[in-house]
């Protein structure tokens, strides 16, 4: 009897069918995550779906563009990455393709890395003011700024989002 018990249970994991709870992506826009994929199903594999309801460090990157890591855990069960998060040159969004309670679950503080803000003129006027624009738009973001190298680009911030 605990042999067919263990078989049963261990068909429930192995049934690609159920992993539709792990985060994915609907397209083939190149989003990467951390914890790995790999290391999330391990986790629903062994702990169950609850196990994704509080995962923290939840990282989603897109190469050259951007990242968004959580600051606190956060909810990544049936999380459609790319029709919930969009990370573009110079922005984040948070936004409504998937369903109004997973929004809700990211809907925490977060640290963001942006590539590429830079002044497209170069000389030191042009830093100048471009300095003050990342400055006034962190502002009115109500973010903190962490970080800005007008030299690599690199914009760091933490917000609520």
């Amino acid at each position: 009897m605990q042999k067919r018990a263990a078989a049963i249970a261990k068909k429930k994991y192995d049934d690609t069918s159920d992993m539709r709870v792990l985060p994915f992506t609907a397209s083939c826009d190149s989003y990467d995550i951390e914890p790995s994929m790999d290391t999330l199903q391990s986790l629903w594999k062994e702990e169950g779906e609850d196990a994704l309801s509080s995962v923290d460090g939840f990282t989603i990157t897109r190469k050259n563009v951007g990242s968004i890591k959580w600051l606190e855990p956060v909810d990544v069960r049936h999380l459609c990455i790319d029709r919930t998060v969009r990370i573009d040159r110079g922005v984040v969004h948070i936004h409504h393709q998937c369903s109004g309670e997973v929004e809700q679950r990211l809907r925490k503080r977060a640290e963001i890395t942006l590539h590429g803000c830079m002044p497209k003129k170069p000389g030191k006027v042009a830093r100048v003011k471009f300095e003050k624009r990342i400055l006034r738009q962190t502002e009115e973001m109500g973010a903190t700024l962490l970080d800005h190298n007008l030299d690599s680009g690199v914009w760091r911030f933490a917000l609520n989002l």
